[in-house]
């Protein structure tokens, strides 16, 4: 059994990060059904631009994480 590195979870960083502004969109809806209008998009924007431009960090460095169970290279 192998530990995990921080390297490793640096690689799941874009999918955790979506996965919160989802969660995030989905408690804004929930709760502020007034402010609906401004906050849902704002939200969703934002977590998406987070998760991009975490994604720009990995950019063109083959990982390969979790003992080959996550592969990041230039084809995905």
């Amino acid at each position: 059994m192998s530990q995990v590195t921080l390297s490793e979870l640096h690689v799941l960083i874009p999918a955790a990060v979506l996965m919160a502004a989802a969660l995030a969109v989905l408690l804004a809806d929930l709760t502020h059904k007034a402010a609906n209008v401004f906050l849902v998009p704002f939200v969703s924007l934002l977590g998406s631009l987070v998760a991009g431009g975490s994604l720009l960090v990995l950019w063109g460095r083959p990982t390969n994480a979790f003992n080959g169970s996550l592969v990041l290279d230039s084809f995905g």
